[in-house]
């Protein structure tokens, strides 16, 4: 199904994205932005992206129902429930690749720490 491909879609590109941010966060240590302040922007953009998903799915389950509506209940509902569930098993995957994210905040942190007290 189209609208289960494109969800896939849309989380493989938050996925790269988190790790693009989790990258240059690691590289770019002589920022002067804490790790709380990273913690809070990543928190930000993980909130935004799982909203994204959530509501591209229900614009697609919104669209099966519409399309569907001749089509007999037997056959229209497990498709808007996969749509639903795929939706559900995307936010999971966003929220734990921001989990993921913890340990590059702690050693950003730890490496902050040090710059800062050879100075």
């Amino acid at each position: 199904m189209l609208s289960i491909e494109s969800l896939a879609e849309v989380t493989a590109r938050c996925i790269e994205q988190l790790h693009k941010v989790a990258e240059l966060i690691l590289h770019g240590q002589e920022v002067e932005k804490t790790a709380q302040d990273q913690a809070k922007v990543l928190t930000n953009l993980t909130s935004a992206m799982c909203n994204e998903v959530s509501s591209l799915s229900k614009k697609f389950s919104d669209s099966l129902t519409a399309a569907g509506s001749n089509m007999k209940a037997e056959v229209l509902n497990p498709i808007i429930d996969s749509v639903l569930l795929e939706g559900c098993n995307s936010t999971t995957y966003i929220q734990d690749a921001f989990q993921l994210l913890l340990p590059v905040l702690q050693i950003s942190h730890i490496q902050t720490s040090c710059l800062k007290t050879r100075e």
